[in-house]
């Protein structure tokens, strides 16, 4: 390494946890955009002297964007500094935003396994005996995996987060309502 050329952050999700990466960016004071490239998109997130500001991804920004990003079982990340920064949309201490990450992985490791883009949901048939209750975001993504849409066209064409969609999901598989494929 010669001059001032800065050595570069960049790696696999499956090599460093995305809390290490963050833990790493904040413990130095760093400014810059953390890029991801995860199966589900794009993501940014946006550090000030170490602290989160701003955060977008495919389906959101702020803090559910980061949410969104936690959820993500595999892909790369780059840290790239000298940037003009957005304007701050997320207040959270860093410390609260990854522990709150972390919980949400865990609680949807089971089903992020199993899905990408392109997976397909399908409706499970069955007599419904009375007794199951289901809520709005369940009944607008049933209707959808109905007509044969994509985890991606359910999530852009209802305008929901990837959080809110695998939670969903994840609810509408507890009651055997559908099931992944290919």
């Amino acid at each position: 390494m010669m001059g001032n050329e800065k050595m570069a952050l960049q790696g696999n999700l499956n090599d460093f946890k995305l809390e290490e990466v963050m833990q790493t960016i904040a413990a130095g004071n760093k400014s810059g955009k953390l890029g991801v490239s995860g199966k589900m998109g794009e993501y940014g997130i946006y550090f000030n002297n170490g602290a989160v500001i701003h955060a977008f991804g495919p389906f959101s920004i702020g803090e559910e964007a980061i949410k969104d990003v936690f959820i993500e079982s595999s892909g790369s990340f780059f840290f790239k500094q000298n940037l003009i920064l957005p304007p701050k949309t997320i207040k959270k201490e860093i410390t609260s935003i990854i522990l709150d990450g972390i919980i949400i992985r865990e609680e949807l490791m089971q089903i992020l396994l199993l899905i990408d883009k392109e997976t397909k949901i399908f409706p499970v048939n069955q007599v419904f005996t009375g007794g199951l209750s289901i809520n709005d975001l369940e009944w607008k993504v049933l209707r959808m995996v109905v007509e044969g849409a994509t985890a991606d066209e359910i999530i852009t064409k209802t305008e929901m987060s990837f959080i809110t969609f695998v939670r969903t999901l994840k609810g509408l598989l507890e009651k055997n309502l559908v099931k992944l494929g290919g």
